[in-house]
């Protein structure tokens, strides 16, 4: 994965490296240092941006939201494709030379229509190949009372690891809790997973971890279909008697 450059504290806020930056403008290097990912906060844009190009020597790119965000040239900061959004270095994942990004999204139960609402975006070569909403990847268990959140606020903490491998985005959703009266939690062990395709966006494949309350429910079913079954047999035998 591409080496992330320091960027960033407040304006005019020195950090340990001498650096100063945006609190929501982001400078990335790729492994080779032949590219740039600029995402630009256009609410809060910095007149100068100092970029440390890992050779002891520091470089700034004047007027960088003239530039807007995008991927560039490290060279002259010649474009190769623009994006029209901004986000924070923790809120996306790349892989070399920025050809894939993906772009996670948050969310909360404060927010109407949770269910509809966009959490992963999938990009390349600088246009979105596919989206996913709430409802989406968190097929089960998803409602207030099982997927983890911060306990103060009503912010969603449904993403658990993701990861890119090769040319595929590997994710798992956050492994579900039955929240219990006096804020104390039960783990329910339940959550999905996914393999996505970078290029097109589409899942490759799916995997559940039921944890033990999905094991609980298939013993459950299990058990219900035998004693069904069981049943019938013996109505079915009274019958038979009975008309003989």
């Amino acid at each position: 994965m591409a080496l992330s450059v320091a960027l960033v504290v407040v304006l005019l806020q020195p950090t340990t490296a001498g650096l100063t930056a945006a609190p929501h403008s982001v400078l990335i290097t790729s492994r080779d240092r032949t590219r740039v990912l600029l995402l630009i906060d256009q609410n809060n844009p910095l007149p100068v941006i100092d970029w440390d190009t890992g050779d002891e020597t520091e470089r700034q790119i004047p007027n960088a939201a003239k530039l807007g965000s995008g991927v560039y040239e490290s060279d002259h900061l010649r474009p190769i494709w623009q994006l029209d959004w901004d986000a924070g270095d923790w809120d996306i994942k790349w892989t070399d030379g920025f050809e894939s990004i993906i772009r996670t999204y948050e969310t909360g139960w404060s927010e109407p229509n949770v269910g509809n609402k966009t959490v992963l975006e999938i990009i390349h070569q600088g246009k979105p190949v596919r989206s996913y909403q709430y409802d989406d990847l968190l097929r089960h268990a998803r409602s207030k009372w099982c997927v983890p959140r911060w306990h103060s606020s009503h912010r969603i903490l449904w993403l658990g690891q993701c990861e890119i491998v090769g040319d595929q985005l590997h994710l798992e959703t956050s492994s579900r809790e039955l929240f219990l009266p006096g804020g104390k939690t039960l783990p329910l062990g339940y959550q999905e997973h996914y393999v996505f395709d970078l290029v097109t966006g589409e899942i490759l494949a799916t995997r559940i971890t039921p944890g033990w309350i999905g094991w609980t429910a298939i013993v459950i079913a299990i058990v219900v279909v035998i004693a069904g079954a069981r049943f019938v047999f013996r109505r079915r035998g009274c019958t038979t008697m009975t008309s003989e």
